[in-house]
C-alpha cells in the first residue's frame, strides 16, 4: 500500500492478502509464488512501456487511497460501538 500510495504499481505473489487489493495488469501485477522469472518478466515490461507504468501508478494512487489510517480508525470505532450498543 505504501509504494502504491506513492504511484508505483504493486508486484505481489498471489499468496497473499494483497492479492485482494491487486487488480492484476490495472493497479499492479499478481505473480506466481515463487516465480523469478515472472517478477523480471513484469519489471521489464513496465521498465520499456512507461505509458504502462505511468496508468497502473496511477490506479494504484487511487486504490491505496481507500486504504487510509484515517478510513481504518474510523470504520474500527464504528465497529467498536455497534459492538458496545448491542446489549
Amino acid at each position: 500500500i505504501e509504494a502504491m500510495s506513492n504511484g508505483l504499481p504493486a508486484i505481489v505473489f498471489e499468496n497473499t492478502f494483497a492479492y485482494d487489493v491487486i487488480s492484476n495488469g490495472n493497479n499492479g501485477s499478481v505473480i506466481p509464488s515463487r516465480n523469478s522469472d515472472a517478477i523480471a518478466e513484469i519489471l521489464k515490461k513496465l521498465f520499456e512501456d512507461r505509458k504502462l507504468l505511468h496508468s497502473m501508478g496511477e490506479n494504484a494512487q487511487l486504490t491505496a487511497s481507500n486504504y487510509t489510517w484515517d478510513k481504518y480508525s474510523r470504520e474500527l470505532y464504528a465497529l467498536v460501538l455497534s459492538i458496545c450498543d448491542h446489549d
